[in-house]
């Protein structure tokens, strides 16, 4: 079954909808929705991408990500992709809205553009807040908590920086933040 996803015009508003591979392959602007999965002791939860993903196999990524679909909006997204992905219905109130980046780039394995609004979320487990996660395989392979100093540490480090989906760093920078100053508060 092929899926529509929202597209939109370079502004961020919605004007349609199109197959998710054939948006990208013509690179249409469309949203997306992060979200990023954290401990009280700043531990950040990574998924491992399946082998069997066209992008990025095997790499390790957002805690639970996806397209945002015709007339739902960025948060429905959020809560859709993480009970998809990770097996969890996140409560809507608990799901804290960080902010909205831009992505422009070309996807280097199949050559298309990708040209995404992404729309960044955060979840703190706590001891009110706990998950039990129930894997889809057919979209991650395993899942790891990070600790934020650590994670700093890799992403510097060229050699263990190839393990991580390339969002790059001012991205990573802005979880990083987020967690940092969130995470015991």
């Amino acid at each position: 079954m092929k899926r529509s996803i929202a597209v939109l015009n370079g502004a961020g508003k919605v004007i349609g909808a199109q197959n998710e591979k054939e948006a990208h392959r013509m690179g249409l602007w469309h949203a997306s929705a992060h979200v990023w999965i954290y401990t009280a002791k700043g531990e950040v939860l990574f998924q491992k991408r399946a082998l069997s993903k066209i992008v990025y196999p095997g790499l390790l990524d957002i805690s639970a990500a996806g397209h945002v679909l015709p007339g739902e909006d960025p948060r429905e997204a959020a809560i859709r992709e993480t009970r998809e992905e990770l097996g969890v219905s996140l409560g809507s109130r608990h799901l804290q809205f960080a902010g909205r980046g831009k992505v422009n780039e070309v996807l280097k394995k199949l050559h298309w553009p990708n040209k995404e609004f992404y729309y960044l979320f955060f979840y703190k487990i706590s001891e009110q807040n706990t998950l039990t996660f129930v894997m889809n395989h057919y979209e991650v392979r395993s899942l790891k908590f990070i600790p934020v100093a650590e994670l700093r540490h890799e992403l510097m480090e060229k050699k263990s920086r190839t393990c991580y989906v390339p969002h790059g760093m001012g991205y990573y920078s802005r979880v990083i933040s987020w967690v940092r100053s969130h995470a015991r508060a």
